[in-house]
């Protein structure tokens, strides 16, 4: 299912707004935020250890962010640091956006 998904997927912009507030230390980020970034980070990582667990519940980001860290060493190298939404310090948030820019298009 990864596999089959479009290279680049428009579905990251929040997830780049929100590492993008993360990023800037006099910006706050509302809980819902910070929750809806780590499920994300979780289905990647659910769905990267094994393709095969896509569901109708998967988030598409969680997808997008799947093919993304699989094409782009240096994203899922990035990425990994993150454990919880409280290690995502200023230069986590920028290395991960440096990453997802170099990959992408956008």
């Amino acid at each position: 299912m990864i596999a089959a998904a479009p290279p680049r997927d428009t579905s990251l912009g929040l997830v780049r707004l929100i590492f993008s507030l993360a990023a800037n230390p006099s910006q706050s980020v509302p809980e819902g935020l910070k929750l809806h970034l780590t499920t994300v980070i979780d289905e990647a990582r659910v769905l990267l250890r094994d393709p095969h667990n896509v569901s109708a519940q998967t988030k598409p980001e969680a997808i997008a962010l799947a093919l993304e860290m699989t094409s782009n060493p240096d994203l899922s190298s990035a990425v990994d640091e993150i454990t919880t939404f409280e290690s995502i310090n200023t230069v986590v948030a920028n290395k991960v956006l440096e990453r997802m820019r170099s990959y992408s298009a956008y």
